[in-house]
């Protein structure tokens, strides 16, 4: 950076910073103006060039820190705007703009400016809101929101396709959350250029691989859009801002069942049941999951039906057995836990038998539970009122392919 952006820098996130540090004595932590002014001054810090011209114009009229702070969210949501493909893409910044949290603007400009070249070369990348090949805001990060994070903030397409939220957050691009990466810098993490690199580089090198996992998740569905728009930049980390607006074009052509259909590769290229299948689907696997090891391996694949299923009916009773689900994968994930897996399975089985209007679990059964004891639970195997058929048969014939 020359001396002239220099100077331009350090003047302009000194008055933002007296302007920020003014609104977090008079607004509570949840203000959306106060997130903002906080946001703003991190994006300065990380990519000051991207801005420059934007703010030398606002510092020569004269324009408030109000203007300012508006001005760049509005360069921000432009940004967005550009690198999305579909209407209900999120588009993810692969290193988020609060990175290091509000002590950053505390750290010497000049050493801000150090580190920040450092990471980009280091990285390849450009911070803030850089779009593009080699931004930060690339056409690959349009993201699902089954990729993006595990919430429920699906909309249109995605929605609609009900496919539901992803019920793994480890293969989001926010699998660990963002407070850890606007966590406040510790006085000695700024206190020099090399303590500052060694903080900022641990952050910016997670975020990376968080974005992987994102991509990673969406790669299926991406790959179907680009398939149907017959573009190869589709979805391209190489692609252009101006590759993406021809693409926006094409895909008015393209049917938009199609498109819709394309969310349904996100669960691993398994088709959607119907509710009735899905319920016959769970309790298969509700009961193979008592079976000695067997169970261990199936627990994950029930868990993750029943939410699929909950996320369809919103039913509460199938978010209750989502939930024991989950629990019972978590415990019985330990050899400690199991013995308090196994009963949370057979209390999910008794559910699905009351929902069903039948009482077929009497507690006085004799098959074989998980530790391979007689343990009154449903009998797994040739006469087990399933017309006969052994357990792995049955398993066979629920599969999802």
């Amino acid at each position: 950076m020359d001396k002239d952006l220099a100077r331009l820098h350090d003047a302009t996130r000194s008055k933002l910073l007296t302007y920020r540090d003014q609104l977090k004595s008079t607004l509570p932590s949840s203000s959306s103006t106060l997130k903002n002014a906080r946001k703003a001054l991190s994006k300065l810090d990380l990519n000051f060039e991207l801005y420059a011209n934007l703010l030398d114009n606002l510092m020569s009229e004269g324009a408030d820190f109000s203007k300012m702070r508006k001005e760049l969210r509005n360069f921000e949501e432009k940004s967005l705007d550009a690198i999305k493909l579909l209407e209900d893409d999120t588009v993810h910044h692969r290193v988020q703009s609060r990175t290091g949290g509000d002590t950053l603007a505390y750290a010497k400009g000049s050493d801000v400016r150090s580190v920040i070249q450092r990471l980009k070369d280091k990285y390849g990348i450009t911070f803030g809101d850089s779009s593009g090949p080699g931004g930060n805001l690339t056409a690959d990060m349009s993201l699902s929101n089954f990729a993006h994070k595990q919430d429920t903030n699906a909309k249109g397409l995605e929605l609609a396709s009900g496919i539901g939220k992803n019920p793994d957050r480890s293969l989001t691009a926010h699998r660990k959350g963002l407070a850890g990466y606007a966590r406040h810098l510790k006085p000695s993490q700024i206190a020099s250029e090399s303590a500052l690199f060694e903080a900022l580089d641990k952050r910016v090198s997670e975020q990376l691989e968080n974005a992987k996992v994102g991509a990673a998740t969406d790669a299926p569905r991406q790959k179907a859009v680009r398939d149907l728009l017959g573009d190869p930049l589709t979805y391209s980390p190489n692609a252009t801002i101006e590759d993406v607006a021809k693409q926006r074009k094409k895909l008015l052509t393209v049917d938009p069942a199609k498109i819709q259909e394309t969310y349904k590769e996100l669960i691993n290229n398994r088709k959607l049941l119907s509710l009735q299948e899905q319920t016959k689907l769970i309790k298969g696997l509700s009961a193979a999951s008592l079976i000695p090891v067997a169970g261990i391996a199936l627990d994950g694949a029930e868990a993750t039906a029943r939410g699929i299923k909950a996320s369809q009916t919103k039913d509460p009773a199938d978010f209750l057995q989502a939930a024991i689900s989950s629990a019972e994968t978590a415990i019985g994930a330990t050899g400690v836990g199991e013995a308090l897996a196994t009963p949370l399975a057979a209390i999910n089985m008794m559910i699905d038998q009351h929902r069903d209007g039948g009482s077929k679990f009497n507690g006085s059964g004799n098959g074989p539970g998980r530790n391979g004891k007689n343990n009154g639970r449903v009998k797994i195997g040739k006469n087990n009122g399933n017309g006969g058929r052994s357990g792995a048969k049955r398993r066979k014939k629920l599969a999802i392919t």
